[in-house]
């Protein structure tokens, strides 16, 4: 003689014990995760007010409000012209360096041109591939911003992709950070790409102008 079938009641509770910890987990560390992203972004957000920052010795040194403080050393000819189409920007999150605030790939000649050049920006530094054979004419650099106050921020805001632009600055070789107690935290130092204490910044032509 057969055992009687498990009923359609008894197997629904069988599967909600199995399911219901398994999905009140996922909930759990999706939720975990999502106030970890916001929390970070929130407090690595750059300066909210550029004007704050006391400047001393010729920008070679920048206090904040909050304590920290950073010594600045620049390349040996670090006055720099930026010119061409942005093909990538975003708002940095350098929660230790905040005074940095934009990644800004801009390009000239073939590498404005995406059927010519492949580019990407991951992580603060950029990838460029040829999509042809001939020799590649133009420039390419990934700008890390540190505005020389909340005006060229504002500027800096106001760019997207596409834009022509024209940015000025001085090319920043290090950056020591020093937290609020004096004690120092690490340095930014760029390889291959362009740490600018902008002063300056020109939109040229709009992308929605085209």
């Amino acid at each position: 003689m057969s055992e009687p079938e498990e009923t359609y009641e008894a197997r629904s509770h069988s599967l909600a014990l199995i399911w219901v910890p398994i999905l009140s987990l996922i909930a759990v560390i999706v939720i975990a995760l999502t106030l970890f992203y916001s929390l970070g972004q929130g407090n690595s957000t750059p300066l909210q007010d550029f004007d704050s920052m006391v400047v001393m010795d010729g920008f070679h040194k920048i206090s904040l409000e909050s304590g920290q403080h950073f010594d600045l050393s620049y390349e040996q000819n670090h006055d720099r012209t930026f010119a061409g189409t942005v093909r990538h920007i975003s708002m940095d999150h350098e929660k230790l360096f905040p005074i940095i605030s934009y990644d800004i790939l801009v390009t000239s000649g073939d590498y404005a041109d995406p059927e010519k050049v492949f580019t990407t920006v991951e992580n603060h530094h950029f990838t460029w591939v040829a999509r042809t054979d001939a020799p590649l004419q133009g420039e390419i650099h990934l700008l890390h911003t540190v505005p020389m106050n909340q005006q060229m921020e504002d500027a800096l805001g106001q760019i997207h992709n596409g834009d022509t632009i024209l940015v000025e600055g001085w090319d920043i070789l290090r950056i020591e950070g020093y937290d609020q107690k004096g004690e120092y935290i690490g340095y930014w130092q760029d390889s291959g790409c362009n740490t600018t204490l902008v002063t300056d910044v020109t939109i040229a032509a709009s992308s929605s102008q085209r």
